[in-house]
């Protein structure tokens, strides 16, 4: 097993480089950290990659549009599962969005990219890799609502509030926030009955005052109540049979635990959702979760869902040809 504090502080140099490094050396850049024969999936609509075709693929793109990038780590924590060693963070990436990408038009102005990224490192180098970028939240500052009924945030998500998000523990030490979290996705989460928000008792495992950090289309949301009306009711009533599909990763660090499932939902779409019309059909969700707790109670929980490739499985595909098209009611009044 490689070593928990030399894995971050790779990810560390690895993520500086990737922000920082001429883009004509990302390819060697990757190439020294990272395991050939790794795996690297990605948002929608980049989706699966080889390591060997990251730096190529998807991130000399990245860069061209953004620049050298800053990486602003909200949480960065290590932990252990069933023999293997994730490094996982959040934060966003900030540069000056001088190019198109994905068909975004630039802004010529600075620019933030949300994102978050799983990578094993059991092997003593990144090895298979998942990442999240919040792409509808950039397309959304820089003017361009893809999804009709979207919810965004005013300003940029933050980080948490006790500035410890960047956990040098013994991964052990989470095990506390994990059972937590188990408790409250298994016990609470998957026990909806189908018509009760109160089935999932989520008052037994949130602070009051929580905050649920969303992603571009969603948003963020304060207190239990919030959280129910503005994500967990629309959501269920739209897809009332979601079901777990499996998380790649659930483990802890200090106050902090994280689960990231590729995909981690499977569901049948029932009704309309963030504009598109019910389609009846059966979705695949890609979801990462970062939480916070403060003893018996989670506080904070930032969460990315790949909300592009739901819509494209829906029949909506947003970046048609690798750029994205004008707002889906627009296209169906047409």
């Amino acid at each position: 097993m490689a070593d928990v504090t030399r894995a971050r502080d790779d990810v560390l140099e690895f993520w500086n480089l990737l922000g920082h490094a001429p883009a004509e050396d990302l390819n060697d850049v990757v190439a020294r950290a990272v395991a050939p024969d790794s795996r690297w999936s990605v948002s929608h609509p980049i989706n699966e990659l080889r390591s060997s075709a990251f730096g190529s693929s998807c991130w000399q793109p990245v860069r061209h549009a953004l620049g050298e990038l800053d990486v602003e780590w909200h949480v960065l924590i290590s932990g252990e599962q069933e023999d293997a060693l994730w490094v996982t963070g959040t934060g966003y990436l900030t540069g000056e969005f001088t190019a198109e990408w994905l068909g975004i038009p630039p802004t010529g102005s600075p620019a933030a990219l949300r994102f978050g990224v799983f990578h094993d490192m059991t092997r003593g180098k990144i090895g298979d890799t998942l990442l999240l970028l919040d792409i509808l939240d950039l397309a959304h500052r820089a003017g361009h609502d893809l999804l009709p009924d979207g919810r965004y945030d005013a300003d940029l998500v933050p980080g948490p509030p006790t500035d410890n998000g960047f956990i040098h523990s013994d991964a052990a030490d989470g095990f506390g926030a994990v059972e937590l979290v188990h408790r409250m996705l298994f016990d609470g989460l998957l026990q909806y009955d189908g018509e009760r928000l109160e089935s999932m008792r989520m008052r037994e495992y949130w602070h009051p005052n929580m905050f649920w950090y969303g992603p571009g289309g969603i948003g963020s949301t304060v207190g239990v109540e919030g959280f129910e009306d503005q994500h967990q009711r629309p959501f269920l009533t739209s897809f009332p049979d979601r079901r777990g599909a499996g998380e790649i990763s659930l483990f802890g660090d200090g106050p902090y635990a994280a689960s990231a499932g590729w995909p981690s939902l499977v569901a049948t779409h029932s009704a309309e959702y963030l504009g598109i019309p019910k389609t009846g059909l059966e979705v695949t969700m890609r979801v990462m979760d970062w939480w916070r707790a403060e003893g018996s109670l989670l506080t904070e929980n930032w969460v990315l869902i790949d909300l592009p490739d739901i819509a494209s499985q829906l029949g909506h595909e947003l970046f048609p040809g690798g750029s994205i098209r004008a707002p889906l009611l627009e296209i169906d009044a047409t």
